[in-house]
């Protein structure tokens, strides 16, 4: 290394060889994703969830059928498309990050097991095995929420209008 990527490589191997500075950077650090998770919403299950995902491992349906408890990711996965279904104002993609997806997922569809989404209106569910995967998918995503909520808003303009005008 030459110049200036010689300068700042020596730069941050300085700042980690200082005890003190590596753990006032552990710290940020630990403080940052508290503060993330102090943010996120508490999604609490249902009985109602509790007893669907119960139904489905007594009859061994998938994802049960392989004698494995996936009773937990199961309850997590159902919790979380009921909350997307009901909270959110419109049809968009959820991302499922799994490290173990072929627990969830049929190895010939490629989807979810559509046991686990009895009774939830479609999702478009897309199943990624790193977080970071998902990330890189996000803005697209977010891109189409923030074009739907872009027409919403022109609707509620127009319809206050339509109000004013005595329509």
């Amino acid at each position: 290394m030459q110049g200036d990527a010689k300068t700042n490589y020596l730069n941050t191997i300085s700042e980690y060889k200082d005890e003190a500075n590596r753990i006032k950077k552990a710290e940020e650090r630990v403080e940052e994703v508290e503060a993330f998770m102090k943010s996120c919403i508490i999604i609490e299950t249902t009985e109602a969830q509790k007893l669907f995902i119960a139904e489905l491992s007594t009859n061994k349906n998938p994802p049960f059928q392989n004698n494995k408890n996936n009773f937990n990711d199961a309850l997590i996965l159902r919790n979380i498309c009921e909350f997307v279904e009901n909270e959110v104002p419109a049809l968009y993609d959820l991302i499922y990050v799994s490290n173990n997806p072929d627990d969830f997922v049929d190895k010939e569809t490629k989807e979810v097991y559509s046991d686990l989404l009895v009774g939830l209106n479609p999702i478009r569910l897309k199943n990624v095995t790193e977080l970071g995967e998902a990330l890189k998918l996000a803005p697209e995503l977010i891109e189409d929420f923030d074009e739907w909520l872009e027409i919403q808003l022109d609707n509620q303009a127009m319809y206050e209008l339509d109000i004013m005008r005595g329509k």
